[in-house]
């Protein structure tokens, strides 16, 4: 079995993320792609009605490239191109998505805050007390 990937991003589309050269960069990206991987995830089960028990044919990871700034971190889909389901699993999560879950967003903005950084997820930006700008 042959593997291929597409890269996806770190976070949805519509949403901030950290900056490669902060100096938290590492922890807080690799925290914003696992919190990306686990809703991309559950995207995939309901766009295919899978059930918990049943596996995707796709698996996601986090993926390091380099940057001059130090490296920087996405989340990757892994596919085998010789099982459709696989390859068609793939295509949705490529189109990623376009903002946090509830639960991301609430864990996210908590960890922003928590280090003060001036980032807001989408569906906080006009909370008064969200935003250290």
């Amino acid at each position: 079995m042959s593997t291929d990937y597409f890269t996806i991003g770190c976070t949805p589309g519509d949403e901030p993320c950290i900056q490669v050269g902060h100096p938290k960069y590492s922890e807080i990206a690799r925290t914003e792609c696992s919190y990306y991987i686990q809703d991309l995830t559950h995207n995939l089960r309901n766009r295919f009605s899978l059930t918990d028990t049943q596996d995707l044919s796709v698996v996601f990871r986090i993926k390091s490239f380099p940057h001059d700034f130090g490296s920087y971190h996405e989340v990757a889909v892994y596919y085998d191109p010789s099982d459709q389901i696989s390859v068609d699993q793939a295509i949705v999560a490529e189109e990623g998505l376009e903002h946090w879950s509830e639960e991301s967003a609430i864990r996210l903005q908590a960890l922003y805050n928590l280090h003060k950084l001036d980032l807001v997820v989408d569906r906080y930006r006009d909370v008064p007390g969200f935003n250290h700008s």
